[in-house]
């Protein structure tokens, strides 16, 4: 109610008897209110917006005396649109698909109101496939993993919900864990291909296609250094040294902090069995190989370590043990593994070491002995290798002293793509400038599991 310019009543100049007459009371209450409220002028209106989209309404309202109105809005489920006032105009912006009413009110100097509702629709719209999924290669009980939702994307922003099925089970199986982890296992030798569904939650999908081949695996290379012409299939860096003799190969480091190393590269291969048998010449050396898979991000490993030898808190494992792994780079999401074993070989004899990334898990074993068992799954590792690295290290700085190796092999499936073939994996979408993958595991996933046995 508006209050009266003058302090006395609007009804104290008349006489008594007719003060209390209701018909001047109507009279009083009126000129007291501020006169009619105020009216809408225009019709009550609907607008559509997108999902981030907004729009300037001017809503029309008249006050017959004239009056300035002050306007005031109210979205009626927040969550789907919002709506605030600009002056004498409002904006309405769309959050989420879904329908609501927006009401706008005008309210005159006395308090007195009038209201519109604008009827808001924000049409839902189907999530957009992009990138190419990355074709699968494997073995039979080969498993491969992929972060499907990197290939996918909603325009309005909703949480998709991935599903995946196989053309023919009996060659694959296909199930998404985790939320976002497509798991594509190998059942039977033979191809097909694996759809992957996203659905938004108004029931909208979008579909994209992978081809998953299930073949044997085949012996990549096995050099057993009896020529002296092998040395060649092997490259080295400025800092290392190496020879063949007796049918050994050797290999030491010419610098402090280097390692002395061999590289077999121009690898492309997956489900690999990396062995080799390894000794060392002196105890002021650690040897053994590395795996070295594709580089995707810093937070996911690309480099597998595996050593023997004693040695105090080598590639980050605290305490002393005579055999360790380790990751790259920063060396482990987790700390080093390692330990002590009654079988590591005594300087001058060898060992026969193996890592394998099959199944899902990889492991490492020494002489036959499996001694680290690793749920690559669960961390998103990758189980594709570029390039089989013979290595060894100097212990506090040691230099010149050698590792020495008697033979090594990788067994695995090729990944090398047919040239008249797109490629059989690769490192993200083509239409991404940028790949990460997460190492979380989503709300619920089950903890990561590691078995260190002796």
């Amino acid at each position: 109610m508006n209050t009266p310019s003058s302090t006395r009543s609007p009804i104290a100049g008349f006489p008594t008897p007719l003060r209390w007459s209701p018909l001047l009371l109507v009279v009083a209450l009126l000129a007291a209110c501020g006169g009619d409220p105020p009216i809408v002028c225009g019709e009550e209106g609907q607008v559509e917006l997108f999902t981030k989209d907004s729009e300037l309404l001017q809503p029309c309202f008249e006050d017959p005396e004239g009056e300035k109105l002050t306007l005031s809005t109210r979205s009626a489920d927040k969550a789907i649109a919002t709506s605030i006032v600009l002056g004498q105009a409002i904006r309405i912006k769309a959050v989420s698909p879904g329908s609501t009413t927006v009401t706008v009110t005008a309210e005159d100097p006395g308090g007195q109101t009038a209201s519109m509702d604008i009827q808001v629709l924000v049409p839902n719209r189907a999530p957009r496939a992009r990138g190419r999924m990355s074709d699968v290669k494997t073995m039979i009980e080969g498993v491969r993993q992929e972060v499907v939702n990197d290939y996918f994307s909603d325009p309005d922003d909703q949480a998709l919900v991935f599903s995946a099925r196989p053309a023919d089970p009996s060659v694959a199986s296909a199930e998404v864990v985790d939320s976002l982890k497509l798991i594509v296992r190998g059942v039977g030798n033979g191809t097909t291909t694996v759809t992957v569904v996203a659905t938004d939650p108004g029931g909208l999908t979008a579909e994209r296609e992978m081809e998953v081949s299930v073949v044997d695996p085949v012996m990549i290379f096995e050099n057993a250094f009896d020529d002296s012409g092998e040395l060649s299939d092997w490259t080295r860096n400025f800092a290392s040294i190496g020879s063949i003799t007796g049918g050994r190969l050797y290999l030491y480091n010419l610098y402090p902090g280097w390692f002395g190393l061999a590289d077999r590269t121009g690898l492309a291969v997956s489900d690999y069995v990396f062995a080799a048998s390894v000794g060392r010449d002196t105890e002021d050396i650690v040897a053994g190989f590395m795996a070295i898979a594709p580089y995707v991000s810093f937070a996911t490993p690309y480099a597998f370590f595996f050593t023997l030898g004693y040695g105090e808190n080598v590639l980050n494992h605290a305490g002393d043990s005579n055999w360790r792994m380790a990751t790259c780079c920063f060396w482990s999401s987790e700390g080093a593994f390692g330990g002590e074993s009654d079988l590591i070989a005594e300087v001058g004899e060898l060992n026969e070491i193996a890592m394998s990334t099959r199944r899902g898990r990889m492991t490492f074993t020494i002489d036959g002995e499996e001694m680290l068992d690793i749920d690559m799954i669960a961390r998103v590792w990758p189980s594709l290798m570029t390039t089989a690295r013979l290595a060894m290290y100097g212990l506090g700085g040691a230099t010149r002293q050698r590792g020495f190796w008697d033979w090594a092999s990788v067994d695995a499936v090729d990944q090398t793509p047919d040239p008249e073939s797109p490629p059989a994996f690769e490192l993200g979408p083509a239409e991404f400038e940028e790949f990460e993958l997460g190492t979380m595991s989503a709300p619920g996933a089950k903890i990561p599991t590691i078995e260190i046995r002796k």
